[in-house]
């Protein structure tokens, strides 16, 4: 569905971008969505790269504040907050796009990949809070019975998401990034780049 990226395409036009002799690596690392990011290009343009990563660095760090289960007041956060309820919860067009993409992603899986996964949360430890327990499997059949993507009922006209079942939670931990690198290639893209990884 969504992928790590490298792009490579014909040479730009030459009246915008110095000549391609010229070219060289530019990159730029850091830290967006708990993640290191790594950010490189081939090209002439120095200033013109570093202001396009600063635009893929800025639009991972808007994603994460909308499908982070670790931000306050995120998409996430508050579909997850309202489960069970009959209010739906109004969110932004782009976690539409990530929970329709997971959709597609758990139907194909035939449900091996589902992002209500998010109700394990807390009997596994693989983050700061990492114990290396196991835990009890009385604990997580208890839980079991929260996992179920056609549950989450979402209505793209409306842009809303409502989770059917008091318990349920939504976590995008196996796709929001590929939906982040998909933004930043496009954004890379429209700022003619076009030998890159992300």
């Amino acid at each position: 569905l969504f992928r790590s990226a490298v792009a490579l395409s014909a040479a730009c036009r030459r009246d915008t971008v110095p000549p391609a002799h010229d070219a060289h690596l530019v990159s730029r690392a850091g830290m967006a969505m708990g993640s290191s990011l790594s950010l490189m290009a081939w090209t002439a343009d120095d200033e013109g790269a570093t202001r396009a990563f600063d635009r893929v660095f800025q639009e991972f760090d808007r994603l994460d504040q909308l499908l982070s289960v670790w931000k306050p007041g995120s998409d996430v956060v508050r579909v997850n907050d309202a489960a069970g309820t009959a209010t739906p919860i109004v969110v932004s067009a782009e976690t539409v796009a990530v929970l329709d993409a997971a959709r597609q992603a758990s139907e194909r899986s035939g449900g091996l990949f589902d992002v209500t996964f998010g109700a394990l949360n807390g009997l596994w430890k693989f983050d700061h809070d990492q114990d290396n327990v196991v835990p009890d499997p009385a604990a997580v059949r208890a839980r079991l019975s929260l996992i179920d993507y056609r549950r989450i009922v979402v209505d793209p006209s409306a842009r809303t998401v409502r989770l059917a079942t008091t318990g349920m939670r939504i976590h995008l931990g196996g796709i929001g990034k590929g939906f982040a690198v998909d933004r930043g290639v496009a954004l890379l893209r429209a700022a003619g780049l076009e030998h890159f990884s992300i």
